[in-house]
């Protein structure tokens, strides 16, 4: 018996979005909405795909700890529900700041 795939939570969310992505009548709001969701899952989709080929590998010990950092402290404030993106951003500003001036002198 073959085992089971498990497919991660994002996946599974864009299959949701793109399977409810059928405009409705009097809903173009709505489509707009989802079109610009897909357009979101396609950028970050392309940023990973970035990340994870040759850009990493240009990017020193110091700063990948920077923006390890950064990255993990924006990924606990997205989790949050029903925090506000703007107040991720703004503490998200407050905590980067420090990090993007000290790689800029470098």
């Amino acid at each position: 018996m073959a085992a089971k795939r498990r497919t991660p939570k994002g996946i599974a969310r864009r299959k949701q979005v793109r399977a409810t992505s059928a405009p409705r009548k009097g809903a173009p709001a709505d489509l707009a909405s989802r079109q610009g969701d897909l357009e979101i899952f396609e950028v970050h989709r392309r940023f990973i795909q970035v990340m994870e080929g040759d850009r990493l590998l240009t990017v020193s010990a110091e700063t990948r700890g920077h923006y390890l950092t950064v990255m993990r402290s924006l990924t606990v404030k997205l989790s949050v529900p029903g925090k506000p993106i703007s107040e991720i951003i703004s503490e998200i500003m407050s905590e980067a700041a420090p990090l993007i001036f000290q790689v800029m002198q470098h």
